[in-house]
C-alpha cells in the first residue's frame, strides 16, 4: 500500500467524522509548509515519525537529565511523531477531543508538556477562544513548531520555557492535560506535584503516562509507580468520564 493509499484510506474510515478529515489536511499542510516540502514528503514523514524520533533518541544516547532535556529540544522527529500521534491515531485524536468538551467551560489552561499545541488547539475550539491558553514545554525544534502552528491558526497562547530547577508558572488553573509526559521526565513526582500545586480546587486534570522502557519507545523511563498511583498520592481523585466511563479525568478536592 502506498502513502496516499494509506492516508486515503483513513480517510475514508472516518467519513462520518468530518472533522478527522479536515484536521488531517490541515496538519500536513502545516508540515508541508513550515519544512517548505511537498506534501507527499510530509506524509511521509509523519507516518515515519514514530521511528524518526526513536532513531534520533538512540543516536543522541540521552543520561543525565540536562541532557535529555537538549535531546527532547533538538529532536525534529518529536514534530512527525506527534503530528501523528495526535491526529491519525483515531483513539488518541477522540480523546483529546473529549477533553477539549469536558473543559469547555475553563477560563485558564494549562498544557503541560505541550508537544506540538494540539490540546490548545482542542481548547481553544471547546472555548471558542474564551480561554486563556498557556503552553509549557522545553524550548527547542517542537516548541517553537507550536507557537508557529498556534499563530498560524490565529490562537493566542502564552509560551513557557519547562525548567525543572525552578517553578515558572504562576497562578492556578481550572483545567490541566499533561498527557504522555511524565514518562519522559527524570523525576515524575517533582513534576506531578507542581501540576497539582497549581491546580485550582475542583480543578480538573487529565494525565497519561505510560512508564516503562521498551524497544518502540526507548525515551520512555521506567518508574516504581503507575500515573494512578502517583496521583493519588500527590491528592487527586479520579472520575470516570466519556461514554460508558471510558476515559479518567482527576479531580483536585483539597
Amino acid at each position: 500500500m502506498s502513502v496516499l493509499d494509506f492516508i486515503s484510506k483513513n480517510l475514508t474510515r472516518y467519513k462520518s467524522y468530518p472533522i478527522y478529515r479536515k484536521e488531517h489536511r490541515l496538519v500536513i499542510q502545516e508540515i508541508s509548509d513550515y519544512f517548505e516540502i511537498s506534501r507527499n514528503d510530509a506524509i511521509r514523514r509523519i507516518l515515519n515519525g514514530p521511528n524518526i524520533a526513536r532513531d534520533e533518541w538512540l543516536l543522541a544516547n540521552p543520561i543525565t537529565a540536562e541532557q535529555m532535556i537538549q535531546a527532547y529540544g533538538n529532536s525534529e522527529g518529536y514534530i512527525y511523531d506527534l503530528t501523528w500521534f495526535n491526529n491519525f491515531s483515531s483513539y488518541e485524536f477522540a480523546f483529546r477531543r473529549r477533553i477539549g468538551e469536558e473543559c469547555k467551560e475553563a477560563k485558564r489552561f494549562l498544557d503541560y508538556g505541550g508537544g506540538i499545541g494540539s490540546m490548545s488547539i482542542h481548547i481553544s475550539q471547546s472555548t471558542k477562544g474564551q480561554c486563556e491558553l498557556v503552553h509549557y514545554d522545553v524550548p527547542g525544534k517542537c516548541y517553537s513548531y507550536a507557537k508557529w502552528r498556534l499563530e498560524r491558526r490565529g490562537i493566542h497562547a502564552s509560551f513557557i520555557e519547562a525548567d525543572d530547577d525552578h517553578d515558572p508558572l504562576h497562578g492556578s488553573f481550572d483545567a490541566i492535560t499533561c498527557l504522555e509526559v511524565l514518562e519522559h521526565v527524570a523525576d515524575p513526582v517533582l513534576h506531578a506535584k507542581r501540576i497539582v500545586r497549581h491546580l485550582k480546587p475542583n480543578g480538573q486534570l487529565f494525565v497519561t503516562a505510560p512508564f516503562g522502557n521498551t524497544e518502540k519507545h526507548p525515551q520512555h523511563r521506567d518508574f516504581t509507580k503507575t500515573a494512578d498511583q502517583l496521583l493519588s498520592e500527590v491528592g487527586m481523585e479520579p472520575v470516570n468520564f466519556g461514554l460508558f466511563g471510558a476515559f479518567t479525568k482527576w479531580i483536585k478536592l483539597r
